[in-house]
């Protein structure tokens, strides 16, 4: 069922209109955006909102439609989605109300991980941790062309 334009645009701008505190975020800008990678600047900036308000809850287009392959693609571990929220695991919801917050749990834990690394090292060791990963499009991209190649084999050539 498909949700009209003017409900969707009032609950994304419900989310984004939150009262946000600048500052609040403890770690470095530039080691988010190291272990980020890919839409740094889209991430920072909900990050920022959601220790701002405190909150665990943003919207996230792209979780609500990939759900696990979205987790997977930003390397968000299982455990960090379904840790207090298991009941939601394959919920849409979930992965689109949480799926920033479990992405802003993980990547402080990595942060975390490397304060104590030169910060030399610490760069590219976020780089190599975080960033995102193709593995999901590959794995879901060749189990479409096997069911593409299981189809032509029994219906078109009649094996």
């Amino acid at each position: 069922m498909m949700m009209p334009d003017h409900f969707s645009q009032k609950l994304s701008d419900s989310i984004e209109s939150a009262n946000v505190e600048e500052g609040k975020m403890s770690f470095d800008h530039d080691a988010m955006v190291a272990f980020i990678g890919h839409n740094a600047d889209y991430y920072v900036d909900v990050f920022k909102r959601l220790d701002g308000t405190g909150k665990k809850m943003s919207w996230n287009w792209a979780a609500f439609f990939g759900g696990p392959i979205w987790a997977l693609y930003r390397g968000v571990r299982s455990y960090s989605l379904t840790k207090h929220y298991i009941r939601f695991a394959l919920n849409p919801l979930a992965y689109a109300m949480f799926g920033n917050w479990a992405y802003k749990q993980m990547m402080e834990e990595e942060l975390t991980a490397v304060e104590r690394l030169d910060p030399a090292e610490q760069l590219e060791t976020l780089r190599q941790r975080g960033g995102i990963t193709l593995s999901p499009f590959i794995f879901v991209g060749s189990l479409l062309a096997l069911a593409a190649i299981t189809y032509v084999w029994q219906e078109v050539l009649n094996l």
